[in-house]
């Protein structure tokens, strides 16, 4: 029985254990360089891997999300053209996201000379390259079911990535160049080997222009959505960076790093959710879609909520023991942040019910009034009430975006299919 229980869910299996390895070598990365790079040079880090989220939460709502969901769908004889077509989109869209990334960050490197970008230019855009095609493949093989591909090409680039760091910080003096190159050149290395493993064969560009206008109808929605979750996000660090410093962006960048672990469900369920809600709506219709959605929200949310109590409670001792006396004091914030992640939590699922049924306008609506709330408040929050008041606004714009990420679903989603 317990063979058979793991073959069932082996697709669950294989990408809890592929997210367990991403958020755990994530949140292993984070601790080491918050005690390597210190505080200051960590929130100046933490600052310019918002450059690298940018880019790949566009990619992801443009390229990855519609083929997670579209993909499923295709009949037999259309679905391999689908594919083929999906792989000549990305490697446009990375070229074309690099070449503007290089010349956007040139012209600020000029202009704002005392930033010294250009110490640290050409590591950055090499990151902006691999991590996104890597981020691609792994998404690939997913939604191709073959989890086994995709852990072993996350193996290389983040297995990697921390044993190289682990040397570096042994024996070498570990800078922020020094970072960034490592985690271009192990994101490469994990291309190479996924490379390797697919058939590619490039279609005519007129069936890659076909497959892109079909995601288009799908990804207006979601590209409009990443940039204002990426905005009402990363606007609390410039916020905070501006006004209180970047020792500050540093410490709440540390508390987010100690529910790293959550991740791993957070993550693993873009990797199986989606193409399990398409395939429950292709097959059965709106309500088994509902069904299942409402299974992954009560047992996902109980393991969930059972680890927030645990940070929660221990906050501060936490904090203190992975990061150092320095970040004692700010056990507060990880309070916050834990009853804020349950919120975060109840968002994924929704939002992957509403992309199965491809009512995607729904989740750009919810996130336009939570980041509406941020940008309106964020200045006067993070000025008067300093972290505490960042961190309870962003537990208010997740409240915010659940509730009509809710409404949309349970009470539209069967007139949307």
């Amino acid at each position: 029985m317990i063979t058979t229980l793991l073959r069932q869910y082996s697709h669950i299996n294989y990408a809890l254990a592929d997210q367990a390895l991403v958020s755990g070598v994530n949140f292993l990365t984070g601790i080491l360089l918050a005690r390597v790079l210190g505080l200051e040079s960590f929130g100046v880090f933490t600052l310019l891997w918002m450059v690298v989220l940018f880019v790949n939460s566009i990619q992801m709502a443009a390229i990855s999300s519609p083929m997670m969901t579209i993909g499923p769908k295709q009949s037999i004889n259309d679905e391999h053209l689908y594919y083929q077509s999906i792989i000549g989109n990305q490697l446009l869209f990375s070229i074309f996201t690099t070449i503007l990334v290089l010349a956007v960050l040139s012209l600020a490197s000029f202009i704002f000379k005392d930033l010294g970008l250009s110490n640290i230019l050409f590591p950055l855009v090499l990151v902006v390259f691999f991590n996104q095609n890597q981020d691609f493949l792994r998404r690939y093989f997913f939604v191709l079911k073959r989890p086994y591909d995709a852990l072993l090409i996350d193996l290389v680039s983040y297995g990697g990535q921390l044993a190289a760091l682990v040397v570096l910080y042994g024996f070498y003096d570990v800078s922020i160049y020094t970072v960034l190159l490592l985690i271009a050149a192990t994101s490469a290395a994990s291309i190479l080997v996924a490379v390797n493993k697919i058939d590619i064969a490039i279609p005519d560009f007129k069936r890659i222009q076909v497959v892109w206008l079909r995601n288009w109808s799908f990804s207006k929605w979601s590209i409009l959505s990443a940039l204002f979750q990426w905005g009402s996000s990363n606007m609390i660090f410039i916020f905070i960076g501006l006004l209180l410093g970047s020792s500050s962006v540093g410490a709440l960048k540390a508390c987010q790093n100690v529910l790293a672990a959550l991740h791993i469900f957070f993550q693993g369920m873009e990797n199986f959710v989606p193409v399990r809600a398409s395939l429950y709506l292709y097959d059965s219709g709106f309500s088994a879609l509902r069904n299942y959605i409402n299974r992954v929200l009560l047992f996902g949310g109980a393991g969930v909520l059972i680890l927030l109590s645990t940070t929660y409670f221990l906050s501060s001792h936490l904090l203190a023991a992975l990061y150092g006396d320095d970040y004692l004091a700010y056990g507060y914030v990880l309070k916050i942040y834990s009853i804020a992640y349950l919120f975060l939590f109840t968002a994924f699922p929704l939002i992957f019910g509403l992309r199965a049924i491809e009512n995607v306008k729904a989740v750009f609506v919810a996130q336009l009034f939570s980041s509406a709330f941020v940008f309106i408040v964020g200045w006067f929050a993070v000025e008067v009430y300093e972290l505490q008041g960042a961190a309870v606004m962003i537990l208010i714009s997740y409240i915010i975006q659940n509730i009509i990420l809710s409404l949309h679903f349970y009470r539209n989603g069967s007139s949307k299919v």
